[in-house]
């Protein structure tokens, strides 16, 4: 008499490797994007302030969303063009989707000479280092730039050439040279803050370099509100849903064996 037992068998384990494909399809579907929200998000180990207007504690300052890390820099250039580092990363919390919300610079002076406004003067540079979303395996970015008065812009530029940064322990020191212009935000209205968001794709340097620009006057300024990015363009299954994945297979593949056997 024919036993079923090798079928039974086969049945069992055929829900093994679907269920093995299903941990390796979620392994590879998982955890793909990342949202640097800086009306809200605290710096970490950073914790001089976490509501309203802050001057934070360094010109370096890290954040984290779903594990990767990112750094932001803030640097200045002052009256007589000397590129300086006493600077310290601001930043203004408020409700999402505000446009007076995010990232700056406090450089105790902006572009039109009066007291440091913490936003981005078009004499100031606010820096975001990148390099861990780039070995990731992430390239493409949305960039929020916020606190667009009427007239004013942001611009987001990478080095064509090297980092663009030199310095050993005392920190980064920032060149302007070999930058190359990626991306812009202009806002043509007559009163109010604007907020947009510039689309940054095929990104593989470490660093982008974020600025105000006025064409009629030297007195612009912004906040980076938000850098969110897409998920990977390649991904590699977690080495445990590969080995299930290999195990359902090889006992699928003995259990058929076995039915073989049993018939013959």
């Amino acid at each position: 008499m024919r036993t079923r037992t090798p079928v039974r068998h086969a049945a069992l384990l055929a829900g093994g490797l679907a269920a093995s494909l299903l941990a390796t399809s979620a392994a590879l579907a998982g955890n793909m994007s990342v949202n640097y929200a800086f009306n809200s998000l605290v710096a970490n180990g950073d914790t001089t302030c976490t509501t309203g207007n802050c001057k934070l504690g360094s010109n370096t300052e890290t954040y984290t969303s779903n594990g990767i890390s990112l750094t932001a820099l803030s640097f200045a250039i002052s009256d007589v063009g000397a590129w300086q580092t006493n600077t310290a990363v601001s930043q203004r919390f408020g409700a999402a989707g505000g446009a007076e919300v995010g990232l700056g610079v406090a450089s105790g002076r902006d572009s039109a000479g009066n007291g440091s406004s913490l936003e981005i003067a078009s004499n100031e540079w606010l820096v975001l280092d990148v390099s861990n979303l780039i070995n990731a395996g992430y390239h493409s970015f949305s960039l929020g730039i916020g606190s667009i008065q009427s007239g004013e812009g942001g611009q987001v530029d990478v080095f064509t050439s090297g980092n663009g940064f030199s310095g050993t322990a005392g920190g980064y020191y920032f060149s302007p040279k070999n930058l190359s212009l990626l991306g812009s935000a202009t806002s043509n209205t007559n009163g109010g803050a604007a907020l947009q968001n510039i689309a940054l794709t095929g990104i593989n340097q470490n660093y982008l370099v974020i600025t105000a620009y006025n064409p009629s006057a030297r007195a612009g300024n912004i906040l980076v509100t938000d850098l969110s990015a897409t998920q990977p363009a390649t991904q590699t299954p977690e080495p445990g849903s590969l080995a299930l994945l290999a195990a359902g297979l090889a006992a699928v593949g003995l259990a058929l064996g076995a039915r073989r056997r049993q018939r013959g």
